[in-house]
């Protein structure tokens, strides 16, 4: 009887220190089988929660102050209408109109008054090239234009252009003294020519 006493008080003493361990493991988990899972991440406390909220809601803000930012920065991106003055040229030539397109990727499209006229210069095509900012408001441009015969389609060289660029404060004109190297067929120099542009970029116009 007294064998059958020890064992009965220590097998209650086993299911007792068996309960509080289970008590214990609820506390800080579950238990599934021999592995104890964590407590849910959704009984974590408010103050964690606003913690986590802070730091998105930080990261957030700090995205949109860059994004505002790098909107402000002068850029000459957009299509612009120029005034071109070559004082070199007689009237009425020495004064035309241009229209340039710059792209995000540093490219330049161009056409102006009088490349299809053969006087007092050769028929010209488009113009097409690349610009790049050297600081600040300042930029450089340079385009490429082939001259033809207009009536017979003969080659009769090409000139190069490359323009200096001030951008005003607003962004929205643009001064500049400008060069233009004429070239033979045979990629020859036969003439330099000097003037300056004024543009005003073109914006949107609601029809309402």
């Amino acid at each position: 009887m007294k064998m059958i006493g020890m064992f009965k008080g220590l097998l209650l003493a086993g299911l007792i220190a068996s309960l509080a361990s289970m008590a214990n493991g609820q506390s800080n988990g579950r238990w599934i089988g021999r592995t104890q899972i964590s407590p849910s991440t959704a009984t974590q406390s408010p103050a964690g929660v606003d913690g986590v909220r802070g730091e998105a809601e930080a990261q957030t803000n700090q995205g949109a102050e860059q994004v505002d930012l790098s909107s402000k920065k002068p850029t000459i991106v957009g299509s612009w209408v120029l005034t071109v003055s070559v004082p070199g040229n007689a009237p009425p030539f020495d004064s035309f109109k241009a229209l340039w397109s710059l792209t995000g990727d540093g490219l330049l499209i161009a056409a102006a008054q009088g490349d299809i006229a053969p006087t007092p210069f050769p028929t010209s095509t488009s113009q097409h090239g690349a610009w790049a900012q050297t600081g600040g408001r300042k930029f450089a441009a340079t385009f490429v234009s082939i001259l033809y015969d207009g009536q017979t389609g003969d080659n009769l060289g090409s000139f190069r252009l490359r323009q200096s660029i001030v951008l005003n404060d607003a962004g929205d004109e643009w001064n500049g003294p400008f060069k233009v190297n004429v070239f033979d067929p045979d990629g020859n120099v036969v003439a330099v020519i000097d003037g300056t542009a004024h543009a005003k970029r073109i914006i949107v116009d609601p029809l309402d």
